[in-house]
This record gives structure tokens, C-alpha cells and sequence, in this order.
């Protein structure tokens, strides 16, 4: 098992389920290689705490090897399923990223920045898998909720509207404010 893996927490078994998104990198010569991946709904229940439900999602990473470094480039798009930060059922989203990572061949394995990481001389290959994880998150939408109210769950929106406190402007008390307002005015 690469030595970097322990680094972003994937136990053996993890790291098993992870194989397929493995670059080995050794024999590859100075140039570009294309990777293509599948990223699945078993891929993200091999992390604890992940947001996606279900997934669909493809991905390709160009690889350009050099002398000293690599440059990998992801592009991915799909459909993920999350939960609605509205009614809390699922919802589904589509997806789309660009990211860029540089592996630098170094002394020791470790992470130097954001998107560099260095992998020391005993290491073969590089896996993908808690950047892919990572990139993915990154991708979804800020707010995750169905395009419609329609489609929210009915029963979870009628109990919330229970507990809705009115805020100004919501009610004809408010109009008692517009006044003291207008009055300030003139």
C-alpha cells in the first residue's frame, strides 16, 4: 500500500475498493496519457461522512508526465444524488468540474500546497481516489434543493411552516414601521 494513502485516512480495505483509481506511474514515459474513470455510489460509500447518495459520474484525467513532475488534469460530469436542504428527500443534481493537480517527484511523500503534492523516491503509482472524493464535493451546488417547491416533500414543508416566524413585511403590522419610516423621511 503507497505510503501516501494513510495520509487521507483510507484503511486497507478502502484502499482495496480504491484500486481501479491507481495511476501507476513508473513505466510511463515523459508525455501525455488519458485515464478514464467511472465514479459509482460504491465509491463514496467507501468515505465516512460523504453528501452523495447515488452517483453517476465520468471522469477523465489527462496525465502529463515530465522529468520532475506530473500535471494531472480532471474533468468531470455527471449526476449526483444529495439531500435537500429544503425538505430533506433526495434530489438529483448534475455536476461538472475542472481541476488541475501537480505531483512533483521529491525526498519524502507529503502534500506542499492545495494542489501540489510530492511523492518521495519508493513510490510506483498514485492514487486518485481522496482527490477524486474531493473534487466531487467541490463540484456540487451550494444550495441543494429541488428546482420546484412542488417536489419537495409536502408533509416536511407543512410542518416547517408551522414553526415559520413572521419577519417584516410579512403582516399588516408592518405597516405601523412604513409609517414611522415615511414620517422620518420627511
Amino acid at each position: 500500500m503507497p505510503i501516501f494513502a494513510l495520509l487521507f485516512f483510507l484503511t486497507p480495505e478502502r484502499m482495496k475498493a480504491m484500486k481501479e483509481f491507481t495511476i501507476p506511474f513508473l513505466g510511463l514515459k515523459v508525455g501525455k496519457y488519458d485515464f478514464r474513470f467511472e465514479v459509482k455510489d460504491k465509491f463514496f460509500e467507501a468515505f465516512d461522512y460523504s453528501e452523495i447518495q447515488k452517483a453517476d459520474i465520468q471522469l477523465e484525467v489527462e496525465v502529463e508526465k515530465q522529468s520532475s513532475m506530473m500535471v494531472l488534469n480532471f474533468t468531470l460530469h455527471g449526476n449526483v444524488v444529495l439531500l435537500c436542504d429544503r425538505c430533506g428527500d433526495e434530489v438529483g443534481k448534475q455536476i461538472s468540474s475542472e481541476n488541475r493537480l501537480v505531483i512533483k517527484f521529491g525526498d519524502k511523500t507529503g502534500s506542499t500546497d492545495f494542489d501540489v503534492f510530492v511523492l518521495g523516491p519508493g513510490e510506483a503509482e498514485v492514487n486518485l481516489a481522496q482527490f477524486i472524493y474531493e473534487y466531487v464535493h467541490l463540484a456540487l451546488p451550494a444550495r441543494r434543493v429541488h428546482d420546484r417547491m412542488e417536489d419537495c416533500n409536502q408533509d416536511v414543508i407543512k410542518a416547517m411552516d408551522a414553526y415559520l416566524v413572521s419577519t417584516p413585511g410579512d403582516d399588516e403590522s408592518d405597516e405601523d414601521f412604513m409609517e414611522l419610516d415615511n414620517q422620518e423621511e420627511e
